[in-house]
């Protein structure tokens, strides 16, 4: 018998075992911090205890937390909490489509996929690639409260939990109906968004079942780039709808009058100035490429939820659960560019239009009868691409749960399968580059083929329907993804110890997940123009994991160290593709001065195994940024200034020299294809982390003050990810700016693994057949303190006579001491901290804070909350300290909700987000920001209803 069939095998008995355990004692399920007796439950471990406090950090948020923020979507909410950095979700603008409506959470700022989200402490259902949940598919009124635990958490969960935990729990409190209704405006323009949800949960059979129903359906509305000013003016492209020739150095194009213009100066020009066109300092043609893209993402989502749990026997509970979720999204990208291989045509020497531009232009457009061999255009005469992406998912779970005998040992087992499909279709605007090349080629223009065929100089001409119908395509995509998990547990006394009583707790899983992509055959052939290039992926992995905690009181007194606890433990996991591994974590809390004093702190070694997209992509080309000279871009372009051994490997990989031995070569734009690939020789990323923190509840007469602060140090090791395109093509001629004798150029070519990762094309010279394998990479390090306060202050105390209700004031607060970035295993470490790019996932301020103020009284409340995010230095200049590049300043937003009871069980609530409509601000260029760190809604106003009876 092998190794992991022994493994297989004692799994299958240890989780029969739990599932044929007698049981008289009723449990309540899962993992979630709900009291179990006189013993409860908190995210981040399994073992139960009498009024236990997490020994690692952990942030709370409650469900009214989320419903005063009149937030549409749960992940809006979370990701203003200072843990958090943007995932994806409203603001999320993939121009291939595909991510539109799916809604991650980021903690810590270490990608979606290195957090856990979990239910009731059991895994939920992935919707895609990345192993991340998309939080979509929890109704937000089936939430009761979520748990964030920061730091790794693999010793109790499994693989993915290296930043830490997210636990949604589901409500256990509900008897009748919770109803809920919202919509939301904006004050500037844009769609409005609705909402509507209702809950239903009771008891029946004398109490022992319960019931819990979720329904919920939103529609969020889209906002456009052209429907706020400040996106307006950003850095041009310089794809442009009447084409443009490489003729020489220079790039020139044909007015709609057929006259010459040269692009890169505006001179001869006499096309549209206005939006979406532009024209930069030096008059220069360019075009407004997002100029139609959206903001926020249109969704409309439906999602189910139910749980039933029944008591079959005094002590032996029987549970189901089940969800389902349904979303689409409506996305739009900018009208595809024909850039360069693999999305390239060649004019050939006799099409009738460019005979014609040559004939009024004698001398100024190439020799006649010789072809145009880079022409670059943006198809506008087909429109903006529209795409619409669907996503369904559903899991079911059944499980049971009770106690050994008459013991205090509990026993849980349980059973999911889940399922997402993603639909990712093209409804409009994509265009074949093959269909193109036909028209181009035919000696009539293509007019034969299609009536008026296709004249590709102008661009303002509009192309008749037939032509438009022989060119445009709709690709549909289909992603399928499964999992199966079996799961038990057991957890109980195991021995007396002088200061109390060690408890233990078993866990032993089997999860597997199954994975396959099918294209769409346009696109896996690489025919449409600036569309990914995907082909069809297969693949299946699985893991075997069996772990266990030790609960250790050290010292129980009445001086002033009440307790002192150790928590021990540790989970062995077996890979089918990525091996073995352990994974551990020693944790200890002290309670001191009669539970005022709580300390707290840890350390966790974590592990995430490689998921189904970076063991099995078989590849998916997309245009990527490769930067621009000088300085930038591709090394051996002549504004480059490349010489020596770098020159010479220039002209090794086709480079065209001048007659004085320098080079001669242009790159013709800042963005190139570039093909990622999955790698099956990748190994697990590990993670060690660090935490200490203190926390004070403070007793101030009928008042209540709780403050903590924790700090927390995660370092992440062998991180995997692609190796961009930019660094390819600058390591490959990293150092060799010197002379050396003897260079053999040919040699370090073929050796050096960056310069492996590109070709040329023959004729251009353009780096070509560009290849971001996925590897393990360097490491990542973050660390920063969080602090919290909470102060509950009933109106009484001030002597408001009688007055019922409360002043509550809540503080959540990070402050980030580094973040650091080793890409490559022994390249230099760079923190960045306090820094921010256009890219969503980089911004990493140093302060960030959520603080609020909430006034009940009585029937009414009212809250104001103040969110905030200190300046940084542009990512740039953490780098190269001499750029010189604006950053931003402190940035502060304010929120106003209000609530009323206006009869017995009805709720009216509203309230104002941005209340002063703060713009956002620049970084990475002109109308240029990160869209998920600063607000480019706007000002929006919400209205609702809620019923609970």
């Amino acid at each position: 018998m092998t190794y992991r069939a022994v493994l297989v095998t004692a799994t299958a008995l240890s989780l029969a075992g739990f599932a044929t355990a007698p049981a008289i004692a009723q449990e309540a399920d899962g993992d979630s911090s709900t009291e179990q007796g006189d013993r409860i439950v908190v995210t981040g471990s399994r073992i139960q205890r009498q009024d236990f406090v997490a020994p690692s950090p952990i942030v709370t948020v409650t469900a009214d937390d989320y419903a005063d923020s009149g937030r549409v979507a749960v992940d809006d909410y979370l990701r203003e909490l200072p843990q958090f950095t943007a995932g994806t979700g409203d603001y999320s603008n993939d121009s291939n489509g595909g991510t539109a409506g799916r809604a991650t959470l980021n903690l810590r700022g270490l990608g979606p996929q290195r957090n856990l989200v979990i239910l009731d402490g059991r895994r939920l259902m992935s919707s895609g690639t990345d192993g991340a949940i998309d939080i979509n598919t929890i109704p937000s009124l089936a939430i009761g409260g979520i748990e964030i635990i920061s730091g790794g958490a693999s010793a109790t969960y499994g693989s993915d939990a290296l930043s830490g935990v997210v636990n949604f729990k589901t409500r256990t409190d509900l008897d009748g109906f919770d109803v809920r209704a919202q919509y939301t405006a904006l004050d500037q323009p844009g769609e409005d968004s609705y909402l509507i949800g209702g809950a239903f949960g009771t008891d029946f059979a004398g109490g022992a079942g319960n019931l819990l129903l979720s329904a919920e359906y939103s529609d969020r509305g889209g906002v456009a780039v052209n429907q706020r000013d400040f996106f307006l003016n950003p850095n041009a492209s310089s794809f442009i709808p009447q084409g443009r020739s490489r003729i020489g150095n220079a790039f020139l194009g044909v007015n709609d009058d057929g006259t010459i213009f040269n692009q890169g100066n505006g001179s001869g020009y006499n096309g549209p100035t206005t939006l979406p066109f532009l024209i930069n300092s030096t008059g220069g043609i360019g075009y407004h490429g997002s100029y139609n893209n959206l903001l926020q993402v249109p969704l409309e989502r439906i999602s189910l939820f139910g749980k039933l749990d029944y008591e079959v026997s005094p002590g032996t509970n029987l549970y189901l659960q089940g969800l389902y979720t349904d979303s689409t999204a409506s996305n739009i990208g900018a009208a595809p560019n024909i850039a360069g291989a693999p999305w390239s045509v060649t004019i050939p020497g006799t099409n009738p239009f460019l005979v014609a531009v040559r004939a009024a232009n004698p001398g100024q457009f190439g020799a006649n009868g010789s072809p145009i061999n880079v022409f670059q255009t943006r198809l506008s005469q087909f429109g903006d691409r529209i795409y619409e992406t669907g996503n369904e998912t559903f899991q079911f779970l059944v499980g049971a749960n009770g106690n050994f005998g008459s013991s205090d040992i509990s026993w849980d087992v349980h059973a999911s399968y889940g399922k997402a499909t993603n639909e990712d279709r093209t409804v409009s605007g994509s265009a074949s580059v093959s269909a193109l090349q036909q028209l181009l080629n035919a000696p009539d223009g293509g007019n034969s083929l299609c009536s008026g065929g296709y004249n590709p100089f102008g661009g303002q001409t509009p192309l008749s329907p037939a032509c438009i119908d022989f060119v445009e395509r709709t690709p549909l995509n289909l992603t399928t993804l499964e999992q199966y998990v079996i799961e038990g547990n057991v957890e109980g006394p195991l021995f007396e110890l002088p200061a109390g009583g060690a408890r233990f707790a078993l866990t032993a899983q089997y999860r597997k997940n199954d994975y396959g992509f099918v294209p769409d055959t346009d696109l896996a052939t690489g025919d449409l123009a600036n569309l990914s290039i995907t082909l069809p992926t297969t693949g299946s992995i699985d893991a075997i994991e069996l772990g266990g905690e030790l609960f250790l009181p050290v010292i129980a007194s009445d001086s002033f160290l009440q307790e002192l606890n150790l928590t021990l433990g540790y989970r062995f996991a077996d890979y089918n593709l990525a091996g073995s591994n352990s994974t551990y974590k020693a944790e200890l809390d002290a309670h001191l001065f009669d539970d005022v004093v709580l300390l707290r702190g840890g350390y966790q070694r974590a592990v995430r195994a490689p998921n189904v997209g970076e063991f099995f992509l078989a590849g998916e080309t997309r245009v990527v940024g490769v930067g621009v000279p000088p300085g930038g871009g591709d090394p051996c372009d002549f504004r480059n200034a490349p010489a020596g051994d770098a020159l010479a490997l220039c002209a090794f990989q086709g480079i065209p020299l001048r007659p004085d031995g320098s080079s001669n070569y242009r790159a013709a734009t800042a963005s190139l294809p570039a093909t990622t690939r999955g790698n099956p020789n990748l190994t697990p990323e590990t993670a060690d982390t660090f935490t200490a923190g203190i926390v004070l509840d403070v007793p101030l007469g009928g008042t209540s003050l709780r403050l903590s602060s924790d700090y927390y140090n995660i370092k992440i090791a062998d991180a995997i990810g692609p190796v961009s395109a930019a660094d390819s093509l600058q390591r490959c001629f990293n150092g060799l700016n010197g002379a050396t004798a003897g260079f053999d150029a040919a040699s370090y070519n073929a050796s050096n693994f960056f310069c492996q990762n590109f070709d040329r094309d023959a004729g251009t010279g353009d780096p070509a057949n560009i290849v971001q394998p996925i590897i393990n990479l360097g490491s990542l390090e973050t660390s920063g303190i969080d602090f919290a306060a909470n102060l509950d202050i009933p109106v009484g105390f001030f002597g408001w006579g009688g007055r019922e209700g409360s002043i509550v004031f809540n503080a959540n607060w990070n402050y980030l001491l580094s973040y650091k970035v080793e890409t490559f295993a022994n390249d230099p470490i760079f923190d960045y901290a306090g820094s921010i790019s256009a890219n969503a996932q980089e911004s990493l301020p140093e302060w960030r804070g959520l603080t609020s103020l909430t006034v009940n009284t009585g029937p009414i409340g009212l809250t104001g909350t103040w969110r905030f995010i200190s300046g940084m230095q542009d990512r740039a200049t953490v780098v190269d300290p001499t750029l010189v590049l604006a950053g931003t300043t402190d940035y502060s937003l304010f929120d106003l909700a209000a609530s009323a009871e206006v009869m017995d069980a009805f709720e009216i609530f509203g309230g104002v987000n941005n209340l002063f409509d703060v713009a956002p601000q620049e970084i990475g260029g002109p109308s240029s920001t990160n869209l998920a760190t600063f607000d480019v809604i706007g000002r929006t106003f919400f209205i609702g209803a809620r019923v609970r009876y």
